[in-house]
Order: C-alpha cells, then sequence, then structure tokens
C-alpha cells in the first residue's frame, strides 16, 4: 500500500454560486453575495437549474441538520461534500473528483491509518470552536446559472 496520498495541485475549498449567491460550509451554512476566500482558483460551470431561486435557498437551508459547526469534519463532512449535495439537488451531477475524493485518498493506505487518530483528536478538539487553516489553494467555485 501507499505511504501517501498522490499528487495534488493543492486542498480545495468549493463553494456553489447559484441566482447571484454563493453558498458555502464553515461556521454552518453560509449564503452571501461573496465568499471571505478571495478569488477563485477555478471556476466550474456545472449546468443550468431547473430549481427555482426560492426553493434552492429552502432546500439549502434544510441541510442545516447535516452540515453545521457541531459536525463538521475536515475530510469526511466539509464545503466539499456540502457543495456535491447542492451540485446534485440542482443539476444532478457530483463535483469533479479533483476536489471531492480527497478524503478517500488521505485515508487509503498505511498513511492514512496512521494520520486518521491524529485528525480525529484534532477534529475533537476544535468542534465547536473557529479555526483557521491556511489552504494551498483558495476557492473553487462551482457555477450554476438559471434555465
Amino acid at each position: 500500500r501507499q505511504m501517501c496520498i498522490r499528487d495534488r495541485n493543492g486542498i480545495w475549498q468549493t463553494t456553489v454560486v447559484v441566482y447571484k449567491k454563493e453558498y458555502y460550509f464553515s461556521q454552518g451554512i453560509i449564503c452571501d453575495t461573496f465568499s471571505p476566500f478571495g478569488k477563485p482558483s477555478a471556476i466550474i460551470k456545472m449546468g443550468n437549474t431547473e430549481s427555482p431561486e426560492e426553493l434552492t435557498h429552502e432546500y439549502v437551508q434544510g441541510l442545516n441538520e447535516k452540515f453545521n459547526i457541531g459536525n463538521y469534519d475536515f475530510f469526511r463532512n466539509n464545503t466539499n461534500n456540502f457543495s456535491n449535495e447542492i451540485c446534485q439537488y440542482l443539476v444532478g451531477k457530483d463535483i469533479p473528483a479533483e476536489y471531492f475524493n480527497i478524503s478517500q485518498e488521505v485515508f487509503n493506505g498505511d498513511f492514512g491509518e496512521m494520520i486518521a487518530p491524529i485528525v480525529e483528536c484534532f477534529m475533537q478538539n476544535v468542534q465547536g470552536k473557529s479555526f483557521s487553516l491556511n489552504l494551498k489553494k483558495k476557492a473553487s467555485i462551482i457555477d450554476i446559472k438559471p434555465i
């Protein structure tokens, strides 16, 4: 088994833009006209949605039980999982694997087994607290247009 994950361009922080609003998961679900992550490194056009604006907003707010500060997990329940769930609802597609499958790569193999307890301990210590990670990539915007 491999001791490390394959080479990546970075660890991505994704957001979803639809109806001129940007949705992301940080200290809970955030809906704003911009995100604090800075200029995106990439913009992925996922397609068009038939979901009306009001229904889209209601759906996203309904995800609060699954995506909140109490159950944030850097590898298993993060902003990329959140973006993926919204994209599945809006356009019926997953976000590209290079943005989404990092956790599976990290935890596969000997290296993942070795760091999993350390990550779990870290996550338990920061649960419900504000913290910041200096990620290699600022953001990737998942762009969805209404029909």
